[in-house]
């Protein structure tokens, strides 16, 4: 049974997912150059993509900076600021994980200092990850 998610709320996501999108780090953008587009393992990826959830019967959303619905797989770039939000940042990737979704962060050092290795470790968790076989579309 899925997360009732009103117009309003869906709305507020995608408004707010857009401006992110044009405001992404250059770290996020070096990596949607490698993830964009299916270049990257064949995938659909798709960026700064709102995941709903429920929480205390309220219902909300998080913005993953990338996702890959096939693999239910939330990718985090993280910054210097999640140095200062290890609280947060550990509930919501509980939460998450508690919906099933699979996570993996990546720190912004790592994709200046060698994509190529970034990749290949991206690569080895995807495979690492059971196929989604329902035909949900998130």
């Amino acid at each position: 049974m899925g997360i009732f998610v009103s117009e309003g709320l869906r709305q507020v996501a995608v408004a707010q997912s857009r401006e992110l999108r044009k405001i992404q780090t250059i770290a996020e953008k070096t990596l949607w150059d490698q993830l964009k587009e299916k270049k990257f393992c064949e995938l659909k990826v798709r960026r700064q993509h709102p995941v709903f959830y429920e929480d205390n019967f309220r219902t909300s959303f998080f913005i993953a900076d990338f996702y890959i619905y096939s693999k239910k797989l939330i990718i985090e770039v993280d910054g210097e600021i999640h140095k200062h939000r290890n609280v947060y940042d550990s509930k919501r990737d509980q939460i998450l994980r508690n919906l099933g979704y699979n996570i993996i962060h990546i720190r912004n050092d790592e994709i200046f200092s060698d994509i190529k290795n970034v990749l290949s470790e991206l690569r080895l968790f995807i495979e690492s990850i059971q196929v989604r076989e329902d035909n949900e579309s998130d």
